[in-house]
């Protein structure tokens, strides 16, 4: 099935390097044209057959935004790069590329042509791209995922008390987050920092019950009366609430990517028109979420207001916004020229930051974190997720891209088996499936240590309200499901 992809990008990337060696461009446009090419075609065949929702188109797709748009956009305004200056207002630094830390980091740390760094960072993705298509036509030959189509969660389940009680732990997690942070309104004018985000873990672990619940929710019932659906919707809008209110739009879209591939599979497929809109409508939210963030700090939440409102689909801010490329930049710059390459550290790392500091005290925090402080030091406040790419890169240059991107190529197509299972526990593999769909986009796109941030506070709360809260007694009437 996917040898037609294969040939199409095949195809694309030599005929694109064709043309880019016949005009003399930088060796960086001859990734960028790989990029494209190993990414594009893999969207457009898979949607044309409406597999959008699989794994490797939607890795595809989010590598065609992050590793071919923004370094497009990079690529054709490169002088602006150059001419870094602090921009006056808060929202000149998401309008004005000579705003953005990637000007900021090549007028103050790069040593070398930016020619050269951006075909460094290009190559990497592009590599990474390639091994990721192989990986997955490796998995087709190894036919692995079948044992993940015969997942199920045993003896039919409490959803009432599967949903109720783990909607219970989450919002009052989530309650206590808030307070925390000094309220709504405190919280959201700290939203650019993420204070709220920055909590507890043990609280974040409780607060993932809450989303968990709802993926159990779509999976196993669908709503009976409008009371119900109305019931649903408040819930899905308090959580997605909450994740405004913390200053995560990523949380927000993971939320609804899980939902949206449970009722895909589940309920009915989604038509490419309704999933345009919905791209419009999670657009159009990222770019006045982003101005209001920005804004917010200021203690003029009306002003934020009016201002996020004029730059609502703002392409300006939609591509400044998207600065995964960047991440990769700095990373391929940095290590192995200043910085020594981590030899496995990093990836370590993003797990003890997970241990108990009771049993590991000297634990290092996320590897978002770790990386903006080997770039900006303590300059900037959040952290700075360095994809995928730049994980594998920090720890073991090109040949970790290779393996890395071959490894995760291989996970992709084994995964599938949740989808393709049959019998019963479909609404157990499929809820499980889009769960961990979301991790592996947080793998792709953030990093490691955030991957894994969501399964421990999403996936395991998940198998929580399944085979725990799932298993007791049903009061009489109730409605049980497979």
């Amino acid at each position: 099935m996917l040898s037609p992809v294969v040939v199409v990008a095949v195809s694309g990337a030599l005929a694109a390097g064709a043309v880019v060696l016949a005009t003399g461009s930088p060796v960086a446009w001859w990734w960028l044209a790989i990029c494209a090419a190993a990414s594009l075609p893999v969207v457009v065949w898979f949607g044309a057959h409406g597999r959008l929702f699989e794994p490797l188109p939607l890795l595809a797709l989010v590598s065609a935004i992050f590793f071919v748009g923004r370094p497009l956009q990079l690529f054709v305004d490169w002088r602006d790069l150059y001419s870094y200056f602090r921009p006056r207002t808060e929202v000149g630094d998401l309008v004005l590329l000579e705003g953005q830390e990637v000007a900021l980091f090549v007028s103050q740390r790069l040593g070398e042509p930016l020619a050269t760094a951006l075909g460094r960072a290009s190559g990497a993705c592009a590599l990474f791209l390639v091994l990721l298509l192989a990986g997955y036509r490796l998995g087709v030959t190894l036919g692995l995922g079948r044992r993940l189509g015969t997942l199920r969660p045993g003896r039919p389940i409490n959803q009432a008390a599967a949903i109720g009680l783990a909607l219970a732990i989450g919002f009052a997690a989530q309650a206590a987050i808030v307070i925390r942070a000094g309220g709504p309104v405190q919280s959201i004018e700290t939203a650019n920092a993420q204070a709220a985000l920055s909590d507890s873990f043990v609280l974040f672990f409780l607060a993932g019950f809450a989303p968990a619940a709802l993926a159990v929710w779509v999976a196993w019932r669908k709503p009976s009366d409008r009371r119900e659906w109305v019931a649903l919707g408040l819930c899905v809008a308090a959580v997605c609430g909450f994740f405004v209110v913390a200053g995560s739009r990523a949380r927000v879209l993971i939320l609804l990517l899980a939902l949206a591939v449970i009722v895909n599979y589940l309920r009915r497929r989604w038509r490419v028109r309704e999933l345009v809109v919905g791209a419009a409508l999670f657009l159009a939210f990222v770019s006045s979420f982003v101005v209001f963030r920005n804004l917010a700090g200021d203690g003029s939440l009306r002003k934020a207001t009016e201002e996020s409102a004029r730059h609502v689909l703002d392409q300006r801010v939609i591509l400044n916004d998207t600065t995964s490329y960047d991440q990769v930049l700095f990373a391929t710059t940095l290590y192995g020229r200043n910085l020594r390459h981590e030899r496995g550290r990093f990836l370590l790392d993003g797990v003890r930051s997970y241990v108990p500091r009771k049993i590991d005290a000297g634990k290092p925090e996320g590897g978002d974190i770790l990386f903006r402080r080997a770039v900006w030091g303590e300059r900037f406040a959040a952290g700075r997720p360095p994809t995928a790419v730049g994980d594998l890169y920090i720890d073991f240059g090109f040949p970790g891209v290779a393996i890395g991107a071959l490894l995760i190529g291989v996970f992709c197509h084994a995964l599938l088996g949740l989808l393709r299972g049959t019998g019963p526990g479909r609404e157990y593999r499929i809820a499980l499936y889009a769960l961990l769909l979301t991790v592996l986009y947080e793998l792709v796109a953030d990093t490691f240590s955030i991957a894994l941030g969501f399964t421990l506070t999403l996936v395991v709360p998940f198998l929580i309200a399944v085979h725990l809260f799932g298993r007791l007694p049903r009061l009489a009437g109730a409605r049980t499901a497979a």
